[in-house]
């Protein structure tokens, strides 16, 4: 199988923030890059805020993810690289935020 980052973000739309379950990781911004090197698949992830209680959870999630789709070789990094703020969530994060109830932050400067 020919890997490329956007089927594996594809396949991380599945997994979902443990505390905002309408919210995949993808659309609240916490991947922050997808890399492929020869046959490994490397994903970083930004908390949104540090000390998160949930990326232990999340972590596992993205290695489910990857593993169900008999990737093997893998890593799940989180960094604190990229600092993670309400912009980053997608305009679709942010119609399922006003669906389940809860305000979408403003965007901001």
């Amino acid at each position: 199988m020919k890997l490329n980052t956007d089927q594996i973000k594809e396949w991380l739309d599945e997994v979902k923030d443990p505390e905002i379950p309408v919210l995949s990781l993808n659309d609240l911004g916490v991947i922050t890059g997808i890399e492929i090197l020869d046959k490994k698949v490397i994903v970083n992830m930004t908390p949104t805020f540090t000390g998160c209680p949930a990326m232990d959870v999340m972590k596992q999630d993205v290695s489910d993810s990857l593993q169900k789709r008999g990737i093997e070789d893998f890593e799940v990094n989180v960094s604190f690289e990229t600092q993670w703020n309400s912009n980053m969530i997608s305009e679709k994060g942010r119609k399922a935020l006003k669906e389940f109830g809860l305000a979408p932050p403003p965007q901001h400067n």
